[in-house]
């Protein structure tokens, strides 16, 4: 009966993911040619640790098991913060970092909790917070695990339960 009961919640978990239509803004697509130009220039390590394994294939089996259904890559490289380097040079100005802040739009890759959110609602608006996988980075099971979680634990949050379609 256990197992029914189960089979039966993850069955109504899955369709209601898939009603979601999760746009993933946080994936890592590692594309041959991406990895050919990484190999050519000895980068393959750069990020200190061998890239995961990466296809379509697997790409589009996570993305229908966690009912997602869009993936944008990243679009910009992660840049190293060159704000004090720039302004000793003159290139750059004061900035006005709590409302940039404020403006950018953040994603909720890795494993997010309510807590998570919590915190980024004192830097931006429920409007600037979106999914991110970080798929291939973490295992497939531990995405849709997170995922679910995730999902779980907002519902379960009287503050936070508002914004689930927004976020998932």
């Amino acid at each position: 009966m256990k197992t029914m009961v189960l089979f039966l919640l993850s069955g109504i978990l899955s369709v209601h993911c898939m009603g979601q239509h999760i746009v993933d803004v946080h994936c890592h697509n590692m594309l041959p040619d991406y990895l050919s130009i990484l190999e050519r220039h000895d980068a393959l390590l750069d990020e200190t640790f061998p890239l995961p394994d990466w296809s379509l294939a697997g790409h589009e089996e996570f993305m229908r098991q966690a009912g997602i259904s869009t993936s944008l890559p990243l679009a910009i490289p992660r840049m190293k913060a060159i704000l004090p380097a720039m302004k000793a040079k003159g290139l750059m100005g004061d900035i006005d970092i709590a409302g940039n802040l404020s403006r950018l739009y953040y994603d909720l890759a890795g494993a997010a909790s309510p807590q998570t959110i919590r915190n980024m609602l004192t830097i931006t608006s429920p409007d600037h917070i979106l999914y991110g996988s970080d798929y291939p980075y973490q295992p497939m099971g531990v995405l849709t695990e997170n995922l679910d979680r995730l999902r779980k634990e907002l519902f379960q949050d009287k503050d936070l339960a508002r914004y689930v379609s927004m976020f998932l």
